[in-house]
């Protein structure tokens, strides 16, 4: 039986597209951010911390990064992924878990088609 081949990503290869994905979708790309709170930095003035939500542009940007991850990593992040704020790191970590959970993926596409 010939089974696809995996392709396992270091934190550093999900770092590395976080950042560029991050840097493509803010407001002010190569601006200063703080790795505590760079979610809140997607627009520009950054919002205050944990706050990027709390503005239609910023609540756009926080979606259209999520998206963008979920594009070119081919997963799919669940509704309370998307309710947290994370730093950098706290991000690559959940990230991972979401390449990691092949089946977890499958179960939100299956939901999110069904919503529809």
């Amino acid at each position: 039986m010939c089974r696809p081949q995996v392709t396992i990503m270091t934190p550093n290869e999900i770092e590395k597209i976080v950042l560029e994905t991050f840097q493509e979708v803010r407001q002010k790309p190569g601006a200063y951010y703080d790795t505590a709170n760079f979610l809140d930095y997607l627009i520009d003035p950054p919002a205050t911390k944990d706050n990027i939500k709390n503005s239609f542009k910023g609540v756009r940007k926080y979606y259209i990064f999520f998206e963008a991850i979920e594009l070119r990593l081919g997963i799919c992040f669940t509704l309370s992924d998307q309710d947290r704020f994370y730093s950098v790191d706290k991000f690559i970590a959940k990230t991972k878990e979401r390449i990691d959970n092949v089946r977890g993926n499958k179960m939100i596409i299956r939901q999110r088609i069904a919503e529809k």
